[in-house]
């Protein structure tokens, strides 16, 4: 009676863990498909405001239309697009990892429970998994990844902003010439 009531008990809690890990697994991909969606919306408009900028500084400065102004053009495009392909592969391996810490803790929970299930057959204690301490484990591989995510994210804004930089600086730059574009070298370098 004593092992089968220890076998019910742990049988329940492998299945309240099964439960737990897909609800918080789902949980954590839904966060990841929010920030992907959020990350594609900004990065969106951004373009499209450096985008406008750019042609703007290019009509201005008679280059809309020439090889140099559409350079520039392409090159801003291949940086955005670069962006958000890394962000993109970024999303995909965080729902990836979300997705093995899940298998692993279903495959955990099986060996769990045929070794509960032999230990009762067998008459034997049960080891019983620590599921208190494994959630708390995902938890926290969770958050290390989310911040991860966070800093990645930070750094190609980082890079992008970086790149608007240097587009504007060389629009400008192509506005100028003779002293007036050696003394403004002068001053912000180049």
């Amino acid at each position: 009676k004593q092992i089968q009531d220890a076998l019910t008990n742990t049988l329940t809690g492998i299945n309240t863990g099964r439960e737990r890990t897909a609800e918080d697994t789902q949980s954590n991909i839904n966060q990841i498909n929010n920030q992907s969606d959020q990350f594609q919306a900004d990065t969106g408009a951004a373009y499209d405001t450096a985008r406008k900028q750019q042609a703007i500084g290019q009509a201005s400065s008679g280059l809309l239309g020439s090889g140099l102004g559409a350079g520039q053009t392409a090159a801003a495009q291949a940086t955005r697009n670069t962006a958000e392909s890394r962000q993109g592969a970024s999303f995909d391996t965080a729902k990836d990892v979300a997705n093995t810490l899940k298998t692993r803790t279903f495959a955990d929970l099986a060996v769990a429970e045929t070794n509960a299930n032999k230990g009762a057959t067998e008459g034997k204690a049960q080891n019983q998994l620590n599921l208190s301490r494994y959630i708390d484990d995902v938890a926290y591989q969770n958050e290390q990844q989310k911040q991860s995510l966070e800093a990645e994210r930070l750094g190609a804004v980082a890079q992008q902003q970086g790149g608007y930089y240097s587009n504007e600086l060389a629009n400008f730059y192509s506005t100028l010439s003779g002293p007036t574009l050696q003394a403004a070298l002068a001053a912000y370098g180049r």
